[in-house]
């Protein structure tokens, strides 16, 4: 089946696919990959200072990954325009994760950071 695209009154596209609104900023693949259990499912690419500055940070790439993959909020940076998301860690901690899209089902992690809620 085909997500259909049509244009609102404001020129925005909005995207529906299986009677679901879909949300036009993220790519389709991020909504084709939503399980049954309403998580997606990336690859992950890392790159060493990545992960190493998130060490530093006490973040773990499970939880990043985690993140990303059912994360609790969406948007996209205000300065760089890649995706963000948000989410809790386990010890509570609400971080934001800058990543890039480098296909339609691969996810290369920028940064991520403790953000207040």
């Amino acid at each position: 089946m085909m997500a259909q695209r049509g244009l609102t009154r404001d020129c925005t596209y909005v995207y529906h696919f299986k009677g679901k609104h879909l949300d036009h900023r993220l790519p389709l693949a991020y909504h084709l990959a939503i399980g049954i259990d309403g998580m997606a499912y990336f690859e992950f690419v890392w790159i060493d200072s990545v992960v190493e500055k998130l060490l530093e940070r006490e973040i773990s790439t499970e939880d990043i990954e985690g993140i990303v993959n059912a994360p609790t909020g969406q948007d996209l940076s205000r300065s760089t325009g890649l995706p963000v998301a948000f989410g809790h860690l386990a010890d509570g901690r609400f971080v934001i994760v800058v990543y890039r899209w480098l296909d339609p089902f691969t996810v290369q992690p920028i940064t991520a950071y403790e953000v207040p809620e």
